[in-house]
């Protein structure tokens, strides 16, 4: 099942998400990595935080006050198949089913990874 990915970022002028290597970008930062800032990513290492189908999974300082947090941020969206062949979802951590990461799907160079994420930046929109 193809899911619905959403993440709070900052927009650029042209209102697509801003690339970068930060939470409110869209890119990965080292410290979300394992070991962090690891080069070459591999698949499970790690990658950007998503929350899957329901944008009430992120954290409340995370969600815009639209949705009933205190993030500054607006929300896109991105469906799952809209991620280039080059990256995946994975379902992780304590919220398995709602949170989760784009990794890349196979070993590859972080500046890489990161382009490839700048590259999703048409196919998102805001919620």
């Amino acid at each position: 099942m193809l899911r619905t990915l959403f993440r709070p970022m900052r927009a650029d002028a042209d209102g697509t998400p801003a690339c970068g290597p930060t939470v409110r970008t869209l890119g990965v930062r080292d410290e979300d990595l394992e070991p962090p800032g690891a080069d070459p990513v591999e698949p499970g290492m790690g990658g950007m935080f998503v929350s899957a189908d329901d944008p009430g999974g992120l954290a409340p300082h995370r969600l815009p006050r639209e949705l009933g947090g205190f993030g500054k941020d607006p929300l896109f969206r991105i469906d799952e198949a809209s991620l280039v062949s080059f990256l995946q979802f994975r379902s992780d951590g304590p919220h398995v089913g709602t949170h989760g990461v784009v990794e890349p799907i196979a070993t590859t160079a972080l500046r890489a990874f990161q382009e490839a994420l700048c590259n999703t930046r048409p196919a998102w929109t805001r919620r």
